[in-house]
């Protein structure tokens, strides 16, 4: 029984190996940095293991470089926000001090004169 079963995987491996590289079938995965491409081919091949692993280390060293890169962004659009928010407070004391002197002018001159008489008395 346990022949019969080897015997129908190796068929249906070498099948569908043949399958596959006759159709040129390739798998193809991308994210925001990385664009990668495997046929089936290079999968069914007998290449040695440190051979198939070698993409996936240039793979990991880009994602790790572009995790850095978000990072550094990150940190920088913490900073900006942080020196938006000190402006925009600048700003609101700017407006209450603008207030404050268009409220000094509405007061008429008159009320200013008994001040300046006292003052140089």
């Amino acid at each position: 029984m346990t022949k019969f079963i080897k015997s129908f995987r190796q068929k249906i491996g070498t099948n569908t190996k043949r399958l596959f590289s006759n159709a040129k079938v390739r798998i193809r995965f991308g994210l925001p940095f990385i664009d990668s491409e495997i046929t089936f081919n290079d999968i069914f091949d007998s290449q040695s293991i440190d051979t198939r692993i070698a993409p996936l280390s240039d793979i990991k060293k880009e994602l790790e470089s572009a995790i850095l890169a978000v990072d550094s962004l990150q940190s920088e659009a913490q900073q900006n926000k942080k020196e938006v928010n000190k402006l925009q407070e600048r700003i609101r004391e700017l407006k209450e001090d603008k207030s404050t002197a268009e409220n000094l002018l509405k007061v008429p001159q008159e009320s200013f004169i008994p001040l300046m008489e006292r003052a140089s008395s």
